[in-house]
């Protein structure tokens, strides 16, 4: 405290007063000095405030009679830089988009950011696994430091890059929606460029739709491959039917009766060829799990604690 003065003879009372006696006259002194009072002192108001709560927390009251405000100040101080040791700076956000080539050959992948502060870089090399799309990845203690506090997470956001590929991810399946007209799909061929580097033709007609009017088309063991599971490919053909009184009457009936056959078809009478996208589609992998995965230098699970401060973004270089 950068005043220096006796609580006891501030408040006027013994050294052997009561928490009542504290409380009593600290009320006296405040109906004298409060400054919302005609001639009160701010500067003794103040004065007062600090002897009562010295005088009323028995610690810090036996440190006063033990060595005065210089023993109180040291503890205080103690408890200060304890505090801080006990604390975690703010975490350090990094958003990592990767392509759908990457997430199936597993790629590992270069990071490497200069963190703020005086807290130097964060670098590693991330082995992508289809599990961390969509989630964060925390790595802990490599952040930002600071004197007298735990260092901080790096917290990895992966993310499928989807300007540069039109497929999404489900679990382990890839995920392909094409919008047709209703022309093409009376006969149609499509080239599929699979995340593999292969590309694949399709041929075929509106046929068997699911339940929506859609053609799903299932390829086991063509999607994404955890642990000992391996993904579909799913291809959903939506009929575009916002144009159709632009057609030749003759198309135009050719399309409704075959959309009129292929509707018939029910859950029960469907040929095993139709397989619907919510009967056989890959489940979620058991190792792909909610929230944050926690790695340490151990490779050990752990836990994200208090923390100081606000998260930080840093770009991926």
């Amino acid at each position: 405290m950068s005043a220096q003065f006796d609580p006891y003879t501030v408040l006027g009372v013994s050294r052997s007063c009561t928490d009542d006696d504290v409380a009593k006259a600290f009320k006296s002194a405040s109906l004298r000095y409060h400054p919302d009072r005609p001639g009160g002192d701010g500067v003794k108001f103040d004065m007062c405030t600090k002897a009562k709560h010295l005088l009323l927390d028995r610690a810090k009251r036996r440190l006063y009679d033990m060595g005065g405000w210089a023993a109180v100040e040291q503890h205080t101080q103690m408890q200060q830089a304890q505090s801080s040791r006990n604390m975690k700076c703010e975490p350090v956000n990094l958003n990592l988009e990767v392509t759908l080539e990457q997430v199936y050959r597993r790629d590992t992948v270069p990071i490497k950011v200069t963190l703020p502060g005086d807290s130097g870089e964060f670098a590693m090399d991330l082995k992508i696994d289809p599990g961390m799309i969509g989630h964060g990845l925390c790595v802990e203690h490599k952040g930002i430091s600071r004197p007298d506090y735990i260092t901080g997470d790096v917290i990895i956001h992966v993310n499928l890059d989807k300007k540069r590929t039109p497929f999404k991810i489900q679990g382990l399946d890839i995920i392909l929606e094409i919008n047709m007209s209703l022309a093409d799909l009376l006969g149609y061929t499509i080239q599929i460029d699979h995340p593999s580097g292969t590309v694949y033709s399709i041929s075929g007609k509106y046929e068997h739709p699911d339940k929506n009017g859609n053609i799903i088309k299932y390829y086991p063991t063509m999607g994404l491959t955890g642990g000992d599971d391996t993904g579909a490919m799913i291809i959903c053909i939506i009929p575009d039917l916002t144009n159709l009184s632009k057609l030749p009457k003759k198309v135009v009936h050719e399309i409704q009766a075959l959309l009129d056959s292929s509707r018939k078809y029910t859950p029960e009478t469907v040929s095993s060829k139709a397989i619907d996208i919510t009967e056989k589609s890959a489940p979620a992998p058991r190792h792909r799990g909610p929230g944050i995965q926690i790695m340490n230098g151990m490779g050990a699970m752990g836990a994200m604690g208090g923390m100081e401060g606000n998260p930080v973004e840093c770009p991926v270089s």
